[in-house]
């Protein structure tokens, strides 16, 4: 009988990078997490865009960060219910901590979560942090920003590229921390993962220079380099064109997972 349960139970390896670079602004307000273990194949990413005033969006992100990626590590079993109350809580932490805190700030931040188990694929998010699912030569799934700009393109009055240099495209209107609970866009049934299957989580700051399709041609040509030799690469790529666009440009990061 344990045979047979260890038969179904599908067990990936997975390959992964990250990093978070300051960008053009006087602070980093960005985090990420990531943590897993091989044995059990459940891993999971999370990756935050504080917003709010001084260290606040720092703060936020960081313990939407922590907060969100510990309890996802320690689910036995995850459900779109799961996820749910994951967001819920660490919201609850970030709101809590603000009126601890006393501040006039606001505590704020984005999230995008994603959990890896029993060879499937789970996600959640708040907010623009996004996530990418790439196979096969396309974008299969990519998780729907809470922002004015999706509005705009969900009702055809700009497309998906004019979005992302769009003047109000930081205006987001669902977020950990603050008054209002969230409504996260959550993935809960899993997606069954594939060998070559790669999945990018990132904030804003680096997907409005991220060329999609470059991304999936680079995907295709190199797809014997490793996670950290390909994360190199579309960081390098996409720091030098939100470099080249001046201004203070906004903190980047971003992790990438491949499914091996």
């Amino acid at each position: 009988q344990m045979l047979s349960w260890l038969r179904c139970k599908k067990i990936f390896k997975v390959d992964s990078a990250g990093s978070t670079d300051q960008g053009g602004r006087e602070e980093n307000q960005d985090h990420l997490f990531n943590a897993g273990d091989p044995k059990t194949g459940h891993y999971v990413y999370v990756v935050a865009d504080g917003l709010g005033g001084h260290a606040f969006g720092r703060t936020a992100a960081l313990l939407a960060a922590e907060v969100m990626g510990r309890r996802l590590l320690n689910a036995d079993n995850v459900s779109e219910a799961l996820i749910m109350k994951a967001f819920e809580e660490t919201h609850k932490v970030i709101a809590n901590y603000e009126k601890s805190e006393r501040s006039e700030f606001d505590m704020k931040t984005t999230c995008v979560s994603l959990i890896i188990k029993d060879g499937k694929a789970y996600w959640g998010s708040v907010g623009d942090s996004r996530l990418y699912l790439f196979r096969g030569g396309e974008i299969v799934a990519r998780t729907k920003d809470h922002s004015v700009v999706q509005l705009l393109i969900d009702t055809g009055e700009i497309s998906e590229e004019e979005g992302k240099h769009h003047p109000d495209r930081n205006k987001v209107y669902q977020v950990l921390g603050g008054a209002e609970s969230p409504r996260p866009f959550v993935q809960g049934d899993g997606v069954a993962l594939e060998i070559g299957d790669i999945l990018l989580l990132c904030t804003d700051g680096f997907w409005e220079f991220l060329d999609e399709s470059l991304l999936v041609e680079l995907f295709c040509r190199e797809q014997d380099l490793s996670a950290e030799k390909l994360f190199e690469r579309i960081f390098k790529q996409t720091k030098e064109a939100a470099g080249s666009n001046g201004d203070r440009y906004d903190n980047l990061t971003a992790q990438l997972v491949k499914v091996v």
